[in-house]
């Protein structure tokens, strides 16, 4: 399949849009409490943390390597300006140059292209943290989006975090965690490719928590009532419940570390077996994100 007739193909093949997580305080109540038996049903937990850098996927198939962005589709190394100039009308920004510069730089990476043609078709789901496209640099720290990172734990000229592969028709790559493990083994001082996914024990006695709630009946009905009559209840059940989801926000940050330097956007934890996802971010995160919007207003 040559690389036009792959662009050509159903979008849900040729583009993976970038879904957003889940944010633990938008949980509603009663998907909450679902989510506490899924945690008691399943432990296996995977705690990863959530690098502030760019979205981009790359892959192979029928041996052409191709990138891809949020906004571009796949494109061959080099053309995102173009992609993106005939998608949108923008003119050549810093930002896409940059990018073109990237994907090139990655599809002369021979030993990743060796992994890709190996397992190919395929693409790579990653975050990175390319350098040129830092937005603020201090003396030992370099900010891509609103986190400030540790130079020395990055690449000199980028640092790739994959974090899923598929195939050609959309599902989890068969060989995904093989892949994953032969691109991290080849990182070095220029390209640095690590997991972010932590090696931490999450413990969080769900029993006990729930026992908090099992003086009520028949909660899904209070928590959807608007009953007057109902109101007293029902606040008694909701504080119960932030009380755990502030409980759990704890643990998963005093129990988590950081990769690449002192802070953190946050941390996502997987459910595999219930194909659920939930993010939690920091206090800096969100602090500094704050920051840059009034610097920017």
């Amino acid at each position: 399949m040559r690389f036009k007739e792959f662009v050509l193909m159903n979008e849900e093949i040729q583009a993976t849009s970038r879904k957003s997580i889940e944010h633990l305080d938008k949980f509603s109540p009663l998907k909450f409490l679902e989510l506490l038996k899924n945690i008691k049903l399943n432990k296996s937990i995977i705690v990863r943390e959530k690098i502030d850098g760019s979205g981009l996927r790359f892959g192979i198939i029928d041996g052409e390597f191709f990138c891809e962005t949020s906004y571009s589709g796949p494109f061959k190394p080099g053309e995102y300006t173009k992609i993106i100039k005939s998608k949108f009308g923008y003119d050549p920004t810093d930002w896409s140059i940059e990018f073109d510069n990237l994907s090139y730089y990655l599809s002369k990476q021979s030993q990743i292209l060796n992994i890709l043609k190996e397992y190919q078709p395929l693409k790579v789901i990653t975050e990175v943290l390319y350098n040129p496209l830092a937005k603020d640099e201090l003396e030992e720290l370099v900010k891509f989006v609103h986190i400030y990172y540790d130079k020395s734990k990055l690449g000199s000229i980028a640092t790739l975090i994959p974090i899923a592969v598929i195939d050609d028709s959309g599902d989890r790559h068969r060989f995904e965690k093989i892949i994953i493990q032969k691109l991290t083994s080849l990182s070095n001082s220029e390209l640095k490719i690590i997991s972010n996914v932590l090696n931490t024990d999450l413990e969080f006695e769900v029993d006990d928590y729930l026992s908090l709630l099992n003086g009520f009946d028949n909660i899904e009905y209070f928590l959807k009532s608007r009953k007057q009559s109902d109101l007293s209840t029902k606040n008694t059940i909701l504080e119960i419940i932030n009380k755990i989801k502030d409980d759990l926000r704890d643990k998963v940050l005093k129990q988590s570390y950081n990769l690449l330097g002192n802070d953190s956007e946050g941390y996502v934890l997987e459910f595999p077996n219930q194909n659920i996802n939930l993010k939690i971010t920091t206090d800096t995160f969100k602090n500094q994100m704050k920051k840059d919007k009034e610097n920017e207003a």
